[in-house]
């Protein structure tokens, strides 16, 4: 049996690894697995925002072209309830003067 490490003293992968058999030793017990795994993010060093960011720079066009599209294809649909709105109001007239007016 390894002897007992000062968690103070464990470097970030022995806490990581640690932690890791702690999950592999849970057993069906997920209020159990819920605090070792809670444990194990405390033991993770924080990361900046904007370092995360950084790393996805290579693709920012990509993501940019993405959200771009994807504002276009969610205002299909209201446009073409506006457009079509109107086209059916004008069949709707009774009145031909009015309906030829509109056309």
């Amino acid at each position: 049996e390894a002897a007992a490490v000062d968690p103070k003293k464990m470097t970030t992968q022995q806490k990581a690894d640690a932690a890791l058999a702690a999950l592999a030793a849970v057993d069906e017990n997920a209020d159990e697995a819920e605090k070792v795994l809670t444990a194990w993010k405390k033991t993770l060093p924080p990361v900046p925002f904007a370092r995360v960011w950084g790393y996805q720079a290579p693709e920012k066009w990509a993501l940019f072209s993405g959200f771009f599209f994807a504002l276009i294809a969610g205002a299909i649909m209201p446009v073409f309830a506006i457009v079509l709105t109107d086209v059916l109001a004008v069949f709707y007239e009774p009145d031909n003067a009015v309906l030829e007016e509109k056309s």
